[in-house]
């Protein structure tokens, strides 16, 4: 029924007046031009052709509608039972068990709305709502809000950035909780519109739209991401975003944002969950029957949101081909013109102006098939649209009825309480009664009791004063002798110190005379060394001075020798020349003369 109510509406919108109050919707997808505005060409003389009315506006689709794969890393723990909410929700409202929802969270705040205290964070996971509700981490990313004549939370485990149904229109956007079906019911005004730029504003309360037609004027938006085996609402594109110059950037978030426990906190909240344990036990029996009817909605509306983005899809691809057909007959009519225009000769003429009857002719059966469609969306929308009114009516009956069954079952309950008051009166009184005689007898008895108590403290003092004595008197003797082996430790002890000392003293005495031997040994030995060492270097230094000498000595003989041989050589030139003046000596004188030399 959310499905066909969604078309409805789109229709709705597309048949709108334009001098709404609200900005007028722009037509075609989001990276088409709105259709051509062409005029219709002469008819020829023989036979006139009808012209074509241009095609009535269609609703705009800002993003394409499906399901988006996402990679994502989560921070922290989803809720891991509904113990945490009962839990840690309870300062903040009152839980009572509805028979269609079960136990449902009620915030104290009067006329809460949800979805409103808050800001938008652009993340990987998709639009997430911060709230500033201190319950918000969990009503706004868990269960479903439901309005019951006024809104009421029903928890559940399954985890979400924010659990919201998004409508777009030309430069502004809104979002209302999403319910637990696709037909669920959420009042006009509680829908919140504001403009592209203040989506991601934080004090985007302030920023709200009223007035104007923007729930009628606008569309929904069917975009959901998908991790694994999860699904979630995924809100407007990035590709909307920068149609309307809207600045975004990927945010960080911290897992309390989120909606899920860091280690610490999930201890202390599963800790605090199993103290009220039993308490919680209670609420949930008898509620299977109603969590697989929950189930079951949330499948049906599942199957709801995949029919719905593969209606729109269906819708725009037959869009995007009437549009291109008429682009193409568009094209043919300009050609043909052209064709017409250049034509000489009659036969030309009349085979131009059979192409253009017959163009005229698609054209108005395009046309006949684009009313038809019209009228046929017309129909579907009415009839939607009584549905509509005539669900919304059932549903005010019901919630009417349902007020009318809790206020009888408030005055019943007043009455049963007016009752139980009364009676509890009367047994009050009779259990005062009751509890004066108990009392008398309590403090006769008591005084009886006391007389006894007395008797018993008063022997009881004398055989303590006597055991008192005894233990004196024992304790005396004991310490008497503690005191004489006390004496006799003590002297003990200070004849093991005086011992101790005096072989302390003696075998201090002998490693002094020990330390001082060995010192004077040491002394010796280094003295001895320094000997050695003296002598040593006296020995070196004579054999140095002995080496000294002898070199000298044989430096003075090669000197001398040197000397002799040069004054032998001077002596040898002098006779050289000698004999050189004298002339040549007889031989014998000669012969002896040499062998004179060699004597």
């Amino acid at each position: 029924m959310r499905l066909r109510t969604a078309l409805a509406g789109l229709l709705f919108a597309s048949c709108t007046v334009q001098g709404s109050t609200s900005p007028p919707p722009r037509y075609g997808y989001q990276n088409q031009p709105p259709p051509p505005n062409y005029t219709q060409p002469p008819p020829p003389v023989d036979q006139p052709v009808q012209p074509v009315q241009p095609p009535a506006p269609e609703p705009v689709y800002y993003d394409e509608p499906g399901y988006y794969d996402v990679n994502v890393t989560f921070s922290g723990d989803a809720v891991w039972s509904v113990d945490v909410f009962y839990d840690q929700l309870d300062p903040y409202g009152t839980w009572y068990n509805d028979q269609t929802y079960g136990w449902v969270f009620v915030p104290s705040t009067a006329n809460y709305q949800p979805y409103t205290n808050g800001y938008w964070k652009y993340t990987d996971y998709g639009l997430l709502w911060v709230s500033y509700d201190q319950f918000g981490w969990a009503t706004d990313h868990y269960g479903r809000w439901v309005y019951l004549n006024r809104w009421v939370w029903a928890p559940d485990l399954t985890w979400g950035p924010s659990w919201v149904s998004w409508r777009q229109g030309d430069g502004w956007v809104g979002w209302a909780p999403a319910g637990y079906s696709q037909d669920a019911y959420v009042p006009d005004d509680h829908w919140r519109f504001v403009r592209a730029n203040d989506l991601f504003a934080t004090d985007i309360s302030r920023r709200f739209l009223s007035g104007g037609n923007y729930l009628k004027t606008s569309v929904p938006v069917v975009r959901y991401n998908r991790y694994k085996n999860w699904n979630w609402v995924a809100g407007p594109s990035e590709s909307w975003f920068k149609r309307y110059n809207v600045y975004f950037k990927k945010d960080r978030v911290e897992p309390r944002e989120l909606g899920r426990f860091e280690r610490d906190r999930r201890r202390e909240a599963d800790k605090r969950a199993k103290q009220r344990q039993k308490e919680w036990d209670t609420r949930r029996q008898g509620e299977a029957a109603i969590k697989r009817q929950l189930e079951e909605q949330q499948r049906k509306q599942r199957e709801d949101e995949k029919r719905m983005a593969d209606e729109q899809r269906r819708l725009a691809d037959e869009r995007r081909k009437q549009d291109a057909d008429r682009q193409r007959l568009e094209e043919q009519r300009r050609r043909m013109e052209e064709e017409r225009g250049r034509a000489k000769s009659e036969a030309d003429r009349k085979r131009i102006e059979d192409e253009q009857r017959k163009l005229a002719q698609e054209q108005k059966r395009l046309e006949d098939e684009r009313r038809r469609m019209a009228e046929e969306r017309a129909r579907i929308q009415a009839a939607e649209e009584r549905k509509r009114e005539q669900e919304q009516k059932r549903q005010r009956e019901e919630q009417e009825r349902q007020k009318a069954e809790q206020q009888k079952r408030f005055e019943e309950q007043q009455r049963r309480e007016k009752e139980d008051e009364a009676k509890r009166k009367d047994e009050i009184d009779k259990r005062r009664q009751e509890d004066e005689k108990r009392l008398a007898d309590q403090k006769r008895k008591a005084e009886q009791e006391q007389q006894k108590r007395d008797e018993e403290a008063k022997r009881a003092a004398e055989q303590d004063a006597r055991k008192k004595a005894q233990e004196d008197e024992k304790r005396a003797r004991e310490d008497q002798k503690k005191a004489q082996d006390e004496q006799k430790r003590q002297q003990d002890d200070k004849r093991k110190q005086d011992e101790d000392k005096r072989r302390d003293d003696e075998k201090r005495a002998r490693e002094d005379q020990k330390r001082q031997q060995d010192e004077q040994k040491k002394q010796q030995d280094d003295k001895r060394k320094q000997d050695d060492d003296k002598r040593k270097q006296d020995d070196d230094n004579r054999k140095k001075a002995e080496a000294d000498a002898k070199r000298q000595q044989d430096e003075q003989r090669k000197q001398d020798e040197a000397n002799k041989k040069k004054a032998e050589d001077d002596k040898k030139q002098q006779d050289k020349g000698k004999d050189t003046t004298q002339g040549p000596a007889p031989t014998e004188d000669k012969d002896k003369g040499n062998k004179g030399g060699k004597k």
